[in-house]
Parts: C-alpha cells; sequence; structure tokens
C-alpha cells in the first residue's frame, strides 16, 4: 500500500553516518565546522561556509565558498 512505499522511500532518504574511506562518487557529505574534508568535492548547498585551504595555497586566511561561486572543495 502506499504508507508502506511512502515509509520505504523516507528511510532511503534518512542520513546514513560511515567511515570516510567508504565515500563513494555522487555521496553527498555534510561538513560541520571542524571537519576536515574527506574527499574533493562541490558546495552544493552553505551557511557562511569557510574553509582553511593553507596546505594548498600558502594562504593563511580562510576562504569562503559559495554554491554559485567557487564552489569546488579540495581535501588535504
Amino acid at each position: 500500500n502506499d504508507w508502506t512505499k511512502e515509509r520505504q522511500f523516507h528511510s532511503l532518504q534518512s542520513i546514513i553516518e560511515l567511515d570516510q574511506k567508504y565515500i563513494i562518487v555522487g555521496d553527498t557529505c555534510e561538513i560541520k565546522y571542524g571537519d576536515a574534508l574527506p574527499a574533493d568535492g562541490i558546495v552544493v548547498q552553505s551557511n557562511d561556509l569557510k574553509v582553511d585551504e593553507s596546505s594548498l595555497t600558502g594562504e593563511s586566511d580562510l576562504i569562503k565558498k559559495y554554491e554559485s561561486k567557487d564552489p569546488f572543495l579540495l581535501s588535504c
């Protein structure tokens, strides 16, 4: 019935926590303050996201990331 199908659909949409070594192409990751980026990626949605890219660029300032402008995230 529809109730069962809807319940199954919502369970598929739930957040799953797993070890970084199991992340594959196409996965969506929620990044919180202080997290190290598990892989290179693209910002889908953010709220005042700032990233430390000093190991890549040598610049010590945090870099703001936006969905529309410079959405690329690089892991270290």
